[in-house]
């Protein structure tokens, strides 16, 4: 067959491949080759037949030989490209697909081809120059402005990703990869309204998938949009109902809206379902707990642990489980687990916090954990270069950053407000970053006393961490620690040039990037107790905090001791259940054995915990019937209840706090044993800055005889009765403009120290 048959033939060919007529069109090829072996046309041809057919080997095979007889044809190298893209031979393919670009630049597909080969292969940043050129030869190639897009989100490059897909959908507006690939960019950067305003658009689109409805659902309840979140989870369950997870997660919101019975079916339903499903048992734990039925909650999270042996959620919920329960061994043993298996600071943070709570501990024991926390997630965030001061004028007007979780209806506000309040606002401005979830009335008050006020809830650590540094805060002060709400890793990134800690928290933090600690002589003792914190301490006069009366209990009435009434002694524990530890109920007991006919109100935790607490008691011969245990209330029926008792005992080995100052308003005393704690002291600093130094006890005897000798002396108490409020009232911690400037002359004493080095 001469040449001229041949291209007669191969043209034939080609018109039957555009009518379909494929395998006359196969047949003709190969004939060609028959007379001509190296005929690069019909071995092209013959590849695409053979593509189409599913045989991929043979299909290359053919191209490879057309690239042989005439390597100058671009398409021969880019089908070959094609085909190695299909077959995931990245690296040949990017070589061919280059080659096509070589003989034909204006060929875009060739230049995207080379940029999509190049991201399989993590040569990114040559792969965006790709997809750059591939735009470049066609500014309306959509999949370039997607795959660039992706790249660049890929390499961290947010604003630049959505500035790609947007320009994508401003060539294709309904192309759903650009959208949602624009979604998940805005979610990285925190817009989360925007990122579900481009789902909305998706499901508009096609109402019909259900996997954009449930995308949608997760991203709204993200957000609290919960009733929103709900109709597109029923969306997508009406539309497949197959998996177990969906309905899982559609349970969550039912929570969250307080629909529990709803939510708790739906549960049982994802785990009828998928009865291996790890989160089903673990949410249904979780509804049972906070219903009080904590047996079934334990033997939950006991299924999820089981299920997934590798999973930390389980032995962290049962840690809260056990801490709540007061069974701190059990707790502590829990989080361990859950810490060996996790990377996530919460657990080894709620490891930490429970041993203020754990007689067992010592002072050194708990800073070495602390240590041992920061060292696993805070170190690895600290700067090369800390902040330099802005301004290393040691005299000049400073601004102060607050953070706290508990900046609403919380003990922590109780204290920090008349701080805020009385702040020199002339020498110090003060920057609240305020990591509330749910405002309140307080949070509203306390924004009035801020120079500016700062949401962070919704920004991860390094967001809030790059707004205080813009915010250019000079000293940036913890209130929350290893607290529920606490940002300890916006601290490891020391945004600020000095860092300390304040109020919130008993302990050390543990990190280097925090440098000092407010406190007291009476909290910790100049000279014992420095070794103990990695902060350097700065010990105010007298009192590291200050107190006023709420405004609901200032005109509340003293009455008379009410043994003189009933005739026998009431003893009171109004400090939070968790503080109850087994030593702590023996001494109790004893007491209550020593003083005949006495009672014991104490404030109620879970039920279990109270069948647990009310064991430890018969184990010590103290009958159920000399044991009140009261619910919790709200404040002003709870204040009442002091009047009705005579005494209160204090926690150990973490005492009260506020409930010490509850007792004293209200005329009951208090007895307080003395540890070697920041958290064992904080009876003896406020009963020391009170003048009322001989109701502390330094050790458990002397605790029980203490107690035992005010029972017995019902002059005392009805003295003490009319007395302790005035005492209050002249207490140093009452002196709220003196503990404002002590504290405001630490900050100065920080700034002047930080301008020297």
């Amino acid at each position: 067959m001469s040449s001229i048959d041949a291209a007669a033939v191969m043209r034939q060919a080609w018109q039957d491949v555009e009518a379909g007529r494929l395998q006359q069109a196969l047949a003709a090829a190969q004939q060609v080759l028959q007379h001509d072996p190296q005929h690069a046309d019909a071995h092209y041809m013959t590849g695409l037949l053979l593509q189409q057919a599913g045989h991929s080997d043979q299909a290359l095979q053919h191209v490879d030989r057309a690239i042989a007889a005439n390597p100058s044809v671009a398409d021969y190298h880019f089908i070959a490209a094609e085909m190695r893209r299909a077959m995931k031979q990245y690296a040949g393919a990017a070589a061919a697909y280059r080659r096509a670009a070589e003989l034909d630049p204006n060929l875009a597909e060739a230049h995207w081809g080379v940029g999509f080969c190049l991201e399989q292969l993590r040569q990114r940043d040559d792969a965006i120059a790709a997809f750059r050129r591939a735009i470049a030869v066609r500014p309306d190639f959509v999949a370039a402005h997607v795959n660039l897009g992706a790249a660049l989100f890929e390499s961290g490059r947010i604003d630049e990703a959505i500035e790609c897909f947007q320009t994508a959908l401003r060539h294709s507006p309904k192309q759903p990869l650009a959208q949602m690939n624009l979604a998940a960019a805005y979610q990285a950067k925190g817009d989360l309204a925007s990122a579900a305003d481009c789902l909305r658009r998706l499901v508009a689109d096609q109402p019909g998938k259900a996997e954009l409805h449930l995308r949608l659902a997760r991203m709204l309840q993200e957000q609290g949009q919960l009733q929103e979140s709900l109709a597109h989870y029923d969306a997508a369950l009406a539309i497949d109902s197959r998996a177990a997870l969906p309905v899982c997660e559609r349970g969550v919101v039912l929570q969250k809206l307080n629909r529990l019975d709803e939510a708790e079916e739906a549960y049982r339903q994802a785990l009828r379902m998928e009865p291996s499903l790890t989160v089903g048992w673990l949410n249904l734990g979780s509804i049972l707990q906070g219903r009080q039925r904590i047996e079934e909650a334990i033997s939950c999270y006991q299924k999820a642990a089981r299920l997934d042996p590798d999973s930390w959620a389980p032995r962290y919920n049962l840690g809260t489980l056990w801490q709540h329960l007061g069974d701190l061994e059990q707790a502590m043993e829990a989080y361990r687990a859950a810490i060996n298996l996790s990377a996530e600071p919460l657990a080894h943070s709620n490891f930490v916090l429970c041993l203020n709570y754990d007689p067992r501990q010592t002072p050194q024991s708990i800073r070495d954990e602390h240590v041992r926390w920061a060292r696993r997630f805070a170190q690895p965030l600290a700067p090369a270069c800390p902040p330099a001061p802005r301004d290393p004028n040691p005299d000049r007007p400073l601004r102060i950053g607050y953070v706290s979780g508990d900046f609403r209806h919380h003990v922590v506000s109780y204290f920090i407000e008349p701080i805020l309040a009385c702040h020199d606002r002339a020498a110090f401005e003060v920057y609240c970053y305020s990591n509330v979830r749910e405002p309140d009335d307080v949070t509203r008050r306390l924004r009035t006393y801020a120079t500016e006020w700062r949401e962070i809830f919704t920004l991860s650590d390094a967001q809030a961490a790059d707004l205080i540094r813009a915010d250019g805060v000079d000293i940036l002060v913890d209130l929350a620690g290893h607290t529920a709400f606490g940002r300890l890793l916006v601290f490891a990134r020391k945004p600020a040039p000095i860092q300390a800690a304040y109020l919130g928290y008993q302990s050390t933090t543990g990190m280097d990037t925090v440098d000092y600690r407010l406190t007291d002589p009476h909290l910790d003792p100049p000279g014992g107790s420095d070794a103990f914190y990695t902060e350097k301490l700065i010990r105010l006069p007298h009192t590291f905090f200050a107190w006023q009366p709420p405004a609901s209990d200032r005109d509340l009435p003293v009455s008379p001791p009410p043994v003189l009434a009933c005739g026998h002694v009431t003893f009171g524990v109004f400090n939070n259940p968790l503080k109850v530890t087994a030593p702590i109920v023996r001494l109790w007991s004893q007491i209550l054995q020593a003083v005949g006919g006495s009672r014991l109100m104490i404030v109620s935790g879970m039920p279990s915990a109270d069948r647990r607490l009310m064991g430890m008691f018969q184990r010590h011969g103290i009958g159920p019937e000399r044991i009140e245990l009261i619910g919790r209330m709200p404040r002003v029926p709870y204040m009442h209840l002091y009047d009705r008792v005579d005494i209160c005992l204090d926690t150990h080995p973490f005492a009260g706090h506020a409930t010490t100052l509850d007792t004293l308003w209200m005329g009951a005393a208090i007895v307080t044993l003395a540890g070697q704690t920041f958290s064992s002291r904080l009876g003896v600093t406020t009963l020391t800055n009170a003048g009322l130094g001989e109701l502390i006890a330094y050790t458990p005897e002397q605790y029980v005889h203490l107690a035992i000798q005010l029972a017995r002396d019902r002059d005392r108490l009805a003295a003490m009765r009319q007395t302790l409020r005035q005492k209050l009232r002249e207490a140093k911690f009452a002196d709220i403009p003196a503990v404002t400037r002590a504290i405001e002359g630490a900050y100065r004493q920080m700034w002047r120290e930080r301008c020297r080095s």
